[in-house]
């Protein structure tokens, strides 16, 4: 993974630096401590970004993991008769 100190990264465009880091993203420092990332977003949909990066979205998918892996599942069916 590459970084850069944000005080360097003003030599170029910041989508020049997103571009040629092939992939990974680039860590922009302060004071040699991570501050953001930069990386191209090419498939990415906006709402995908949101949700990906929303603490409570986070939150609802890890406990609805925790509740599948205990076996806490309901069918379709059964969701749609709950539903409608």
């Amino acid at each position: 993974m590459k970084t850069m100190e944000l005080t360097d990264a003003a030599a170029r465009p910041l989508v020049e630096y997103a571009r040629s880091a092939a992939g990974e993203p680039l860590i922009l420092t302060a004071d040699h401590k991570p501050v953001a990332a930069l990386f191209l977003l090419d498939g990415v949909d906006e709402e995908s970004l949101k949700l990906s990066t929303d603490s409570r979205f986070l939150r609802i998918v890890r406990a609805a993991r925790e509740e599948a892996a205990q076996g806490k599942l309901i069918s379709l069916e059964e969701m749609k008769r709950e539903m409608f």
